[in-house]
């Protein structure tokens, strides 16, 4: 059924769905249908073209972790880590592939301190009902919210961004139980520290991941990279076969 363009943008409808479209579809939809289709378009693609911005950002997780399973000691140290994160096990290339990074307060309270900001001009988007002190910086791009994961999600979608990076031992364990993380890829350093801050949190059900590969490093650095079974927005990825790699 065609979309019914001539209903006000507030109260914009799309037939195949039979439902209204949420905030963010409807700005997009206003400036989509000031921009006619081109001549001989289906109303369908003109579905698509509006419905492809009512998406949350895809969410990843790349992270070190001991063994045992710790990112860091209970005073939060992280002297266990390699220095300067070791050697290149892909962070360089990931890091590139987002818009930017979703941390938990602890996380940020931690990196402030590390000298240089790791991130560069990259915006970090802090996930605190706290004020902070701001990076030294002046390139950094720090900001702080607060709400649901997917209220997060729903906001940075609003400003184009497709793929964040999200960090944090709690941060990830909630956007894992809200089903909006689609890849998980952790690396685990040969080391045993006993105690620490866990990896993940206590979970109110199995969370199933699929494989896609396992790499090795000369430093005995051990990286797998799992696709969260499942996610909203899983199937964007596409097929686990295309994804798949030969280990290195």
């Amino acid at each position: 059924n065609p979309l019914k363009s001539s209903l006000p943008c507030d109260t914009l409808r799309d037939d195949t769905d039979n439902g209204v479209l949420n905030k963010t579809t409807r700005a997009v939809a206003h400036m989509v249908m000031k921009t006619p289709p081109h001549p001989g378009e289906m109303s369908e693609n003109v579905t698509h073209r509006i419905r492809k911005f009512d998406m949350k950002p895809r969410a990843s997780v790349f992270i070190g972790a001991s063994v045992d399973g710790f990112i860091a000691r209970l005073n939060h140290d992280l002297d266990f880590l390699p220095p300067g994160g070791g050697e290149e096990h892909g962070y360089e290339e990931f890091i590139k592939s987002v818009d930017a990074l979703v941390v938990g307060r602890n996380t940020y309270d931690k990196v402030l301190g590390f000298n240089p900001w790791p991130y560069g001009k990259k915006p970090v988007v802090v996930l605190s009902t706290r004020p902070f002190d701001p990076p030294t910086t002046k390139e950094a791009v720090v900001e702080r919210l607060s709400g649901t994961p997917s209220e997060i999600l729903d906001n940075l979608a609003s400003r184009g961004w497709t793929h964040v990076y999200v960090d944090g031992g709690i941060t990830i364990t909630r956007f894992l139980e809200a089903n909006l993380i689609q890849r998980l890829v952790i690396t685990r350093v040969p080391v045993l520290i006993g105690t620490g801050i866990p990896l993940f949190g206590a979970f109110p059900r199995d969370i199933k991941l699929t494989h896609i590969v396992t790499r090795s490093y000369q430093s005995g650095l051990v990286q797998s990279e799992y696709r969260v079974a499942g996610s909203e927005g899983e199937q964007l990825l596409g097929p686990v076969s295309s994804e798949r790699q030969t280990p290195r």
